[in-house]
This record gives structure tokens, sequence and C-alpha cells, in this order.
């Protein structure tokens, strides 16, 4: 059965084991591992449900996925196993992406009092414009680039079917850069290597920071309960 879950290994199972304990110490109303999904052949690491912190809000509450990826061989599984070409130009465009921006930013921007040189200004506002026009193209290639690596994973399939209001990898620092994530994806980090919540003081609430927040998706109201029906049906099985 193909799995949206990496390989089971002693790491990634301390990550799965590490983040539900931080999900039971973080607020979710019920999360459990190896949760199956309404896609009949896509079990994912770990899932969970949190109702609605607004007295006013939505009644069913918000769905959650989450992937983990303890090593960058998995993460490069979980992406489809792009070419390493491809995963070299999407570094480079990075790069060049954030020289352009940076560029952008530590430009002046022109002014309009009386004493300003008016072809110098032209002169710099086309230039601003010119800079703007390639980082919007350059976006729309990385863009494009990412579509490429996930079209044909299970991942594609996961926005296809709405399975979950926010969908979120977990990866240690290092395992992936913030402009490889699927679009719409958060990114879960653990504080410290998973190896030392053994023995650390800090409390399961505190291990992981969420770096990137994702991107909240429109889930109709019955995939929302069933996918709390199935976080209900593998802590039964887990017990």
């Amino acid at each position: 059965m193909k799995q949206f879950k990496s390989p089971s290994t002693h790491a990634h199972a301390q990550l799965q084991k590490r983040l539900l304990e931080w999900a039971n110490a973080s607020g979710f109303t019920a999360a459990a591992l190896n949760v199956a999904t309404m896609l009949r052949d896509v079990t994912v690491d770990c899932a969970a449900y949190a109702v609605s912190s607004d007295p006013g809000g939505d009644p069913i509450g918000s769905t959650f996925i989450f992937t983990c990826v303890a090593t960058r061989d998995e993460f490069l599984e979980f992406a489809g196993r792009p070419r390493t070409a491809d995963v070299n130009r999407l570094s480079a465009m990075q790069d060049e992406l954030n020289q352009l921006q940076g560029g952008l930013a530590a430009s002046p921007s022109t002014s309009s009092s009386s004493g300003d040189d008016l072809f110098a200004m032209a002169s710099d506002a086309n230039s601003r414009a010119a800079s703007e026009q390639a980082i919007e193209r350059l976006q729309e290639k990385i863009h494009a680039m990412r579509e490429k690596w996930y079209g044909k994973s299970i991942v594609s399939r996961m926005f296809t079917a709405n399975c979950a209001n926010q969908m979120i990898l977990v990866a240690p620092p290092g395992v992936c850069a913030n402009y490889e994530l699927p679009d719409g994806w958060g990114l879960l980090v653990p504080r410290q290597a998973v190896e030392a919540t053994e023995s650390s003081e800090s409390t399961p609430a505190s291990w992981f920071a969420q770096t990137i927040n994702g991107r909240r998706f429109e889930v109709p109201p019955n995939r929302r309960l069933d996918l709390l029906q199935r976080i209900a049906r593998a802590q039964s099985v887990a017990k």
C-alpha cells in the first residue's frame, strides 16, 4: 500500500513520537499517528483536529495533516525524487531571487521633492520597475519548478482531495530549505535534537517551532468530520 509517510526508521519513529506528544500538549482536541486518509491508499504520519477558539466561529473545527521527514533522503522521497539537476536549479534560482530582492530593498525609493533631478528619478523608477518584473518572473519559474517536483507525487493528490485545512512538514533543521516546500505547506522544526527531549526539562509543548505557518485550505465540513473519525479509529488501534 502506498503511504504518505517516510520509510520506518528509528529516527523517523522518534520524530513521530515526539510530534504526537507535542500535539497532545499543544491544544489539539484529538491527534493520532498513522491515520488513513480518504484516499484509500494514503496513510499520513500524524493527523490532528482542533475545535474553533472563536465562540461565534465554525462549529466544526479545523483539521491538520503532518508528514515527518527525519533525513534529507526521506524529504527527497516525499518530494517525488526530483532530479539532482532540478534540485540544483531550484537552489540557484532561489539564490538569484534573494539577490534581486536584497538589491531592491537596498535601493532608495524615488522622491518628489523639488530639488531632485527628474531624469535621475525617472531612471531610478525604471530600474526599480525592471527589478520588480524580474523578481515576478523568477518567482513564477520557482513555482513551476516546485510544481514539476510535486506534480506526480501524492502531495498533488492531497491538494486535489482537500484532505485537511492545513498541511505541515515536520523536519529537523537542514533537512529541507523553506523554498523547497510544496506551495501552501507549513514547516515545523524541532527546537533541539529529538533524542535530547528524553532528558530535557522542557515541556512537550515547547519541543517544536513552526517556522512557516502555511496556508489555510478550505475543506468542506463533511471531510473535516471524516478525518476526525479516522483520527479516532487510529487512536483506538494504537491503544
